[in-house]
């Protein structure tokens, strides 16, 4: 039983470690890029963090905190972290770490209904 829930464990954490690098390649990777390239940064932030919010429509279901710890994380990734190393690399561990420690073990967000009650 506890090899079972130690692998349904390291499971969810690779699963949000995927989910991490998926996101982070689409809107940070490509949709920021391009939306600097072709315009500025602030125009690139904006939009990016627009999307990435409303790519993430259970923050909305669960109240304004939820939405607004999207909104700041983005911001974050975008304006601090991509920014300054012009690297994936930061954004996605710290996207990995936000989901992988805040949600999965601390409980802080739920990320689906079906989630292991003993995680």
């Amino acid at each position: 039983m506890a090899e079972t829930k130690f692998l349904c464990f390291g499971l969810w954490l690779f699963s949000a470690f995927i989910n991490s690098v998926m996101q982070e390649v689409l809107v940070r990777g490509y949709l920021y890029q391009m939306i600097k390239n072709n315009y500025n940064i602030v125009v690139a932030v904006l939009i990016s963090t627009g999307l990435f919010t409303f790519a993430h429509g259970g923050a909305f279901e669960a109240g304004i905190l939820p939405v607004l710890n999207v909104i700041t994380m983005s911001l974050f990734r975008d304006g601090s972290f991509w920014e300054y190393t012009e690297s994936l690399v930061a954004p996605i561990v710290i996207h990995f770490l936000w989901n992988g420690v805040g949600a999965i073990i601390l409980g802080g967000v739920s990320l689906a209904e079906d989630l292991p009650a003993y995680v």
